[in-house]
């Protein structure tokens, strides 16, 4: 037997360890299965002294909390520790939890003995030692002893909770957690596979000269690679974390009525959930877009110049292109919204505004790569049809654009966030600044508000943004910077607004240091997120409908004084 050197007993380790991760992955995932619970539970032992309402909201990934991804339960107060639980559907791929304890202005401490996640008959269990690790409070809990929560009622407004971090790692591993004997049997038969399949093939090449070679080295690590989404798959080795917008595919249930059907929504599964996916998509999406300018996803973000990037989907992309003019100048179907609601408005002595907000193509156009910007914009604009169609109606127009460029030429500070889809506080201040202005020379408002009433605050190494998500971008590293500006106010107490839901999904903000103003209904798109920091102060009550298309029932229901129809340009391409 001729003598083998350390190479080729360190190629025959790596043999014998692959071939040992695949039939212990195999065995995992087909041999040693074990049924599951089809709902995941959560259980809270916690002590109240008020009957109360306890509420749970649970997401995904893409999801956002709202009341229809939560349950409620009526809380009887007691002396003793008792059981409140939430059941959460399998089908959603829970990411974070947020659980709201008490709605009804109740300051008295809750105390949490434990927190338990169950997934049939495996427990996860958070108490007073680590529930630190997993969960942040509100500015309306006060921290105690242990896990002993005071309540913080501000005004006439207490919305305690704490908010989860992360918790698909924990989820990971309580629904494929495995008895210690079944991982002890599995171990030992990769064990004994491995090792006689490898024994089998010294066996067969023991008098074989094999040459350590380059091309050999290369061909290992090439094994290697492909067989990383197999090993994450195990030892879950991936944390990144991108947002995609849209439901990933489930793991299809295998049914003989649907064999023909079953190959192809397992491949659409294994595509959307194979091992360091995530990871190769953002590392990819990175080297793109830092090396070579562009974006994966050119046809929803475009990498423009100083590392600015713009939402470029097909409204966003005519709206800078002007390809879409309105075809006549009753602007079709938008006119007749906006002439209809007038009517409505004139119904009840309201006042009408429309101000239509700026893209961030529109006011940072310079930083459009040259490739974008070189082709032919059309003359004809939806903002200035549109502006020539209210000139005839009684509706007042409120200008932006041309007043944010003049701004923006007097500020060193940026007006819109690099990695997101919006304007940032600045950019919204000018624009309520605008249509306080405006609506000044007609109502009974007071002034519009000055920087001067602020302390700004300017984070540069702000890290977020959904355009970064569109690119399926993880930028928890910061290899993109952003600047976030906060506007404090000096005086305080002239910013407590308060907020609740009201019919229809509306927003109700009012503000009790204004109990003799007006009210204003505001329907309009995420844009007016920002303008709600400011607005509020001018007026008793504010009524968001969030949404592009104005429903008069509603306006008759909340009988506003003022209405303010807002919506960024992209938008007028959806009518």
């Amino acid at each position: 037997m001729n003598k083998k050197s350390p190479k080729h007993i360190l190629l025959f380790l790596i043999f014998w360890g692959g071939l040992f991760i695949g039939i212990y992955s195999y065995n995992k995932n087909y041999v040693l299965t074990n049924s599951s619970s089809p709902e995941i539970e959560i259980d809270i032992k916690l002590k109240v002294q008020e009957d109360d309402v306890f509420q749970l909201f649970y997401r995904d990934s893409i999801k956002v909390f709202n009341e229809k991804y939560s349950q409620r339960i009526l809380v009887e107060g007691s002396n003793d520790f008792q059981w409140i639980k939430f059941s959460i559907p399998d089908s959603l791929n829970l990411a974070q939890i947020r659980f709201d304890f008490g709605n009804r202005l109740k300051t008295s401490p809750v105390e949490i003995d434990k927190i338990d996640f169950r997934y049939g008959k495996n427990i996860k269990t958070i108490s007073k030692g680590n529930w630190e690790a997993y969960f942040t409070p509100n500015s309306f809990v006060t921290v105690k002893e242990g896990m002993v929560f005071g309540r913080k009622v501000r005004g006439n407004r207490s919305d305690p909770f704490f908010i989860s971090k992360n918790l698909r790692p924990l989820v990971k591993q309580l629904t494929e957690k495995k008895s210690e004997g079944k991982i002890a049997v599995n171990i030992t038969l990769s064990l004994v596979f491995s090792t006689a399949l490898i024994f089998a093939f010294w066996l067969r090449f023991r008098e074989t000269q094999v040459k350590v070679t380059f091309e050999m080295v290369f061909a290992i690590i090439f094994l290697l690679l492909i067989a990383s989404p197999l090993m994450d798959s195990i030892f879950d080795l991936d944390n990144t974390e991108i947002q995609e917008k849209r439901e990933l595919f489930a793991k299809p249930k295998f049914n003989y009525n649907s064999i023909d059907e079953y190959p192809l929504q397992f491949e659409n599964y294994f595509n959307d959930n194979f091992g360091f996916r995530d990871k190769m998509i953002s590392y990819g999406g990175i080297i793109k877009a830092k090396i070579f300018n562009t974006s994966p996803r050119e046809e929803r973000v475009i990498v423009g110049n100083n590392d600015m990037l713009f939402y470029w989907v097909d409204p966003s992309r005519h709206s800078y292109y002007n390809n879409n003019p309105f075809p006549n100048n009753s602007l079709e179907h938008l006119g007749s919204m906006l002439y209809n609601a007038s009517i409505k408005a004139d119904s009840i002595n309201a006042d009408f505004y429309v101000s239509i907000y700026p893209d961030k193509h529109s006011v940072y156009g310079e930083n459009i790569p040259y490739r974008f910007s070189r082709k032919e914009k059309q003359p004809l604009e939806r903002v200035k049809q549109l502006e020539k169609f209210l000139a005839n109606t009684s509706i007042d127009f409120v200008p932006q654009k041309q007043e944010i460029l003049e701004f923006k030429t007097k500020t060193n500070l940026p007006l819109y966030f690099k990695l997101d889809s919006h304007w940032n506080s600045l950019g919204s201040f000018k624009a309520y600044q605008n249509l306080i202005n405006k609506m000044g020379y007609n109502l009974n408002v007071s002034k519009a508000l000055t920087i001067d009433d602020f302390k700004i605050d300017v984070n540069k190494n702000y890290s977020s943004g959904d355009l970064l998500n569109l690119m399926g971008v993880d930028n928890s590293y910061s290899f993109f910077k952003d600047t976030k500006i906060t506007f404090v106010p000096k005086d305080r107490n002239s910013f407590k607004f308060t907020s609740k839901k009201g019919k229809n999904g509306a927003r109700i903000i009012t503000n009790p240091n204004n109990n003799k103003g007006l009210s204003l209904m505001i329907v309009g798109d995420s844009y007016t997120f920002e303008l709600l920091k400011f607005l509020p102060y001018h007026f008793k009550e504010i009524i968001f409908v969030r949404g592009i298309r104005i429903n008069e029932e509603l306006i008759e229901l909340h009988h506003p004084d003022v209405i303010l129809y807002g919506i960024v340009e992209r938008n007028l391409e959806n009518f």
